[in-house]
């Protein structure tokens, strides 16, 4: 889980830009559904940074992803932890 789970981390911050008015440690929770092929279907914030700007590049960055690469993993571990599945999205750790 943890290997899957550090490739779609880094897929998305490959893609996330900064925006200006970030100068803090800030967190934001994205509920992000896949199919079986990697493909992002849907996106949403659960739980805010309290900075929209922040949580907004965040979003942005996952739908530039679009489709994550290099998934292949059984479809019971897929259908168990990836179907649906929490990204704490913080560019610092």
């Amino acid at each position: 889980i943890s290997k899957y789970s550090s490739i779609i981390k880094r897929q998305v911050m490959s893609q996330w830009k900064r925006p200006n008015v970030i100068n803090s440690d800030l967190t934001t929770e994205i509920k992000i559904t896949l199919v079986p092929t990697g493909e992002i279907i849907n996106s949403k914030i659960i739980k805010g940074s309290g900075i929209k700007s922040f949580d907004d590049s965040a979003l942005t960055a996952i739908a530039r992803v679009g489709s994550f690469e290099d998934l292949q993993m059984s479809s019971n571990l897929f259908e168990k932890h990836f179907r649906q599945f929490i990204l704490v999205f913080n560019p610092n750790k």
